[in-house]
């Protein structure tokens, strides 16, 4: 699971993201990690790249968030084009995931 996190939150995408790893970085996103996952404490990949000064990983994460918000936003639209409601769909994504456990 691209998206697993160990016991303190943390995934394979923070970790490399704050140690400046452009390629796993890049490979981990390929891998379509979310970068929107927050360890135990609320950090993010984009907050350990900045916290550790990895500002070539910190312009590759606001990139491809720039792209997600692309997509997500033309998916919008040609539902509304289509005659949909794009809010339902957004309900449906509000909803919380039921844990694992």
């Amino acid at each position: 699971d691209v998206n697993a996190q160990d016991l303190a939150g943390f995934s394979a995408l923070m970790w490399a993201a704050g140690r400046n790893s452009v390629d796993s970085v890049k490979m981990l996103l390929d891998y379509e990690a979310d970068m929107n996952l927050k360890a135990a404490r609320g950090q993010t990949a984009i907050t350990f790249a900045l916290t550790n000064g990895c500002s070539a990983v910190v312009d590759i994460l606001e990139k491809h968030q720039m792209i997600l918000d692309a997509e997500e936003a033309k998916r919008i639209k040609e539902k509304g084009e289509r005659g949909e409601d794009p809010e339902e769909e957004m309900d449906d994504m509000l909803q919380l995931p039921k844990p694992e456990w």
